[in-house]
């Protein structure tokens, strides 16, 4: 016999010992007489017995009546099931509850939870051995099985935690539940590598990725603060837009094509001090999922991709606080279950104060005389704060309500910019959402969204002192529905109203004495219907999923005669998969997308006074083909993941400001902006080293991405701004023993196009700059190293508290990497009014040290 078998056999007795003890439990009724659903929630909730059973047989409306109020649990379970007709069994220390005649399919159900704080774990593995299926919970730990009645063994798994291995008899409808323990490496147990549905290679969508909280602990913080969006861009094919920003250019596209979603809230600015930082507090977040190659039809609404952000759901067995604070900002987090353990609570915040910082670095650097340690004049003033929420009840077996909120601010004064001038904006998001399982087949989620996004502009200057302000709305309602058909067979369907509305900016004078009169462009709304289907299917080698969005667009100048402007569109998505082997697979894709939102910009910096509008008389609706191609294998026992993808994408109907466009306070931009087309294409490698004492990932992108405007360059095809040809990304996280942790990454990619300015002339004694072809110029290569080492403190069996110091340098080699080019002039002569003209690179950090201290418990 088998080293395995033995162990197998082994862990079934053990289940049956301990099933046996338990059979002899007293049970002390509260009273005696009982339905038998009164019945089995008495001795989950106040006795603690683990059951199993179908909810169908919960219907029955008979009572079970006791003579004696203490009896023993076999007794019990004797009674019941010879006066309801059914059969009872064990596996794993559970109760599985069935009736005594059996149907021809039945489900198989429930949820999978962490063990130590009660939150669920989506995109968590369950797999029945037997027929080899497998299924992944959804975003709410939910997974089902469609099956013929008989016995399975059920391997239920998910990275960093210890698998869950049972063998159940199945002859009814059954709803199991499984809780999972967490592998803790402190205390010298191994890290679990990738299973079976986690790793690129079993997932039936190309381009996508999911990243957690954890993976992004790995990564050396940007200014001690941990961010998941700059952690996106040590991925493929995702590049910041430029030095030290968490916007992020998916596939060729712009930041505004990104669908960035806070569960399931719609986040307009995701970033903190013009892009510094993102606007998800990482104590708040769970893991994020981005879509940039096939597009689930369920998502809509921008050209590029989707960013699926998860909030945590809050502890629901314990009270648990996480701190943090570094030279750069300082968070807060707390959880704590509420009545009963049904209902957890989660909030956190987080204050910012950057500007110190930078301003300590200046003079360091006047005390010292070394190398300018940053870019940022004294006068700079940075902050922000944001605030998350979330709390979740579960009502029942069936129905589970969430209600999450999101708020954040930011101040902006950078004398470079504008000497007289200073910048507020911020986002407030909230959700409501109800579960709801009709059978344990069809599950349904219907959500209520908010979402508003508000910016200020403040400007000071010889008498024009002005307010100028803008901002826009959303409101949503949707409902998503998923039936599980048969094993590895599912059908999606949902739809979706959501109101917008726009205030594309109005100027208010600050005081009597501005020459500014107060003047509001006429605000739009629009109205988005949408409807969606997908069905999922599996064969023995073939996976593949086919879905159609169908959308709605209605949109309409208030205080204005103006016809309403009505588009509809159809947008296919396809996604294939074919299994090389058990290791490697193939995948093909292909998506059309919409996007009805255009944000008018005329800087890469992605100023809060850029302004969204809806398309309309002035600018139509951009769409986008794309067509990917990979190849994916895992490798050594799947400690490592390569990945190969090639990829083409067409857009349509995308703008671009003309030359000298002046887009501030414009009732009809159509003069100032004009329409055409883009195109993207490239190939992305990536290397996944996972587990262990080193994890961490290598990855190449070789891309192009250029469009044609009408009106700009000559109508000849130029490269969009954050066009780099080569992109060069590698992290590492290296274990030294159980307390030590050292990580490390580099960036390299190749120069970003840019318009430079060639020449200048005079116009009554105003200095003007000639600029050069659109786009035209390469900047230079743009690298940095990172690096950061963390120590933990000792871990000691059932305590609580544990902390983590870290130190780190940002741009350890101290790269001068440019953030802007600009003409400036200066006197040629002191005595004469001569002057002449040179280029000023701007950069924003050298190397940038940090210190941070966090705790929980």
């Amino acid at each position: 016999m088998s080293i395995k078998n033995l162990i197998s056999l082994f862990f079934v007795f053990f289940s049956y010992s301990a099933f046996c003890q338990d059979e002899t439990q007293v049970i002390e009724l509260q009273k005696n007489k009982y339905t038998l659903a009164e019945l089995f929630t008495e001795l989950k909730d106040q006795h603690h017995i683990k059951l199993a059973y179908s909810s169908r047989i919960l219907k029955s409306e008979e009572s079970i009546e006791f003579k004696t109020s203490s009896i023993k649990l076999i007794d019990l379970l004797t009674q019941v099931c010879k006066r309801y007709e059914l059969h009872y069994s064990q596996s794993n220390g559970q109760i599985l509850i069935t009736p005594l005649k059996s149907k021809s399919r039945v489900s198989l159900s429930g949820y999978v939870y962490d063990e130590k704080n009660g939150e669920s774990l989506p995109t968590a593995t369950v797999v029945i051995l037997e027929g080899k299926l497998g299924c992944s919970t959804n975003n709410y730990g939910y997974y089902a099985f469609n099956l013929e009645p008989g016995v399975y063994t059920l391997v239920v798994s998910f990275v960093g935690y210890k698998n869950v291995q049972q063998q159940i008899e199945i002859l009814d409808d059954v709803t199991m539940s499984f809780n999972l323990i967490e592998f803790s490496s402190e205390l010298g147990e191994i890290t679990v590598t990738q299973d079976h549905t986690t790793s690129k290679t079993q997932r039936i969508a190309s381009g996508m990725d999911r990243i957690t909280m954890k993976d992004i602990y790995k990564i050396p913080a940007f200014l001690g603060e941990t961010d998941v969006l700059k952690g996106m861009q040590f991925l493929p094919g995702i590049q910041g837009v430029n030095d030290g920003l968490s916007q992020i250019s998916v596939r060729g596209g712009t930041f505004d094509q990104n669908l960035v979603l806070l569960d399931e809230a719609p986040v307009y600015n995701p970033t903190h001090v013009l892009g510094f930082f993102s606007a998800f507090n990482p104590d708040a977040v769970t893991h994020a999922e981005i879509y940039k190659g096939y597009i689930p039809a369920k998502f809509g609404g921008r050209l590029s991709s989707t960013i699926d952000i998860r909030m945590k759901e809050g502890n629901r067995k314990r009270f648990s606080a996480a701190a943090s604070v570094n030279n750069y900002a300082g968070r807060l987090a707390i959880e704590t279950p509420l009545f009963g353990g049904n209902t957890s609570l989660i909030i956190a915040g987080r204050y910012a104060y950057p500007d110190y910082t930078f301003i300590a670095a200046k003079e360091l650097n006047e005390t010292l005389k070394i190398n300018e340690l940053n870019n940022f004049p004294e006068e700079t003033e940075v902050k922000f704060w944001d605030f998350n929420a979330k709390i979740n009840h579960k009502l029942n077996d069936r129905n589970h309500l969430y209600l999450s909120a999101y708020s954040g601010h930011d101040y902006f004064f950078y004398p470079q910019f504008e000497t007289n001038s200073s910048m507020t904006w911020g986002n407030t998001t909230g959700t409501f959402r109800w579960n709801h399982i009709f059978n344990a087949n069809l599950f349904s989620n219907t959500s209520v969204i908010y979402s508003n996004y508000q910016y200020s502009y403040l400007f000071y200057d010889n008498g024009y002192n002005y307010d100028w302000k803008a901002g826009m709305q959303e409101f949503n309602l949707k409902t998503d529905f998923t039936k599980y058909t048969a094993a590895n067979h599912e059908l999606k369907y949902g739809f979706s109203f959501n109101n917008h509305f726009f205030s594309p900016g109005q100027i208010t004078p600050l005081d009597t004495v501005s020459s500014i009169d107060a003047y509001k462009l006429s605000e739009k709304i629009a109205m988005e219907p949408s409807f969606y289907m997908s069905y999922k299917k599996a064969w023995k080698k073939w996976e593949a999923e086919g879905g159609l969005r169908c959308n709605g667009f209605i949109s309409q100048t208030q205080d204005r005669d103006d016809k309403l402007n009505t588009y509809f569109s159809l947008a296919p998505r396809l996604a294939a998969k074919y299994n090389l082997s058990s290791n490697s697979s193939l995948k093909a894709s292909y998506s059309r997308t919409y996007q009805y939102l255009h944000l008018l910009k005329n800087a890469v910096v992605g100023l809060p006074t850029d302004v969204w509008l809806p398309a309309g008389d002035e600018l139509n609706p951009q769409s986008a083909d794309q067509l990917s191609l990979g190849f994916y294998q895992d490798l050594f026992k799947k400690r490592f993941e390569f990945s190969a993808e090639t990829y083409y994408k067409q857009m349509n109907d995308i703008i671009d400001y003309l030359d000298n466009a002046d887009l501030f306070l414009k009732e009809d931009v159509s003069g100032e902006v004009g329409v055409g087309d883009g195109r993207s294409y490239g190939v992305e490698l990536m290397l996944t080293k996972n587990g262990d004492r080193i994890s961490g990932n290598i990855s190449y992108t070789l891309s192009q991405s250029d469009k044609k405007i009408e009106g700009v360059n000559n109508n000849q095809r130029y490269p969009f701004a954050h066009d780099n040809r080569h992109c060069f990304d590698a992290n590492m996280s290296l274990e030294l023993g159980k307390r030590w942790t050292f990580n490390t990454a580099f960036v390299y990619k190749s120069g970003a196009a840019t318009t430079m300015p060639l020449s200048h002339y005079f116009y009554e004694n105003v200095p003007f700059a000639l600029y050069s072809e659109r786009n035209a110029y390469r900047l230079p290569a743009y690298h940095k190293l990172d690096l950061s080492i963390s120590k933990k403190s000792k871990l000691k069996e059932g305590r609580r508290w544990s902390s983590e110091f870290t130190i780190g340098v940002n741009n350890v080699y101290n790269r001068e990497n440019t953030f802007a080019v600009f003409m400036s002039v200066a006197p040629l002569y002191i005595n004469e009014q001569r002057y002449y003209g040179y280029l000023k690179q701007l950069y924003l950090f050298g190397a940038m040290p940090f210190i941070n201290y966090s705790f929980k418990f």
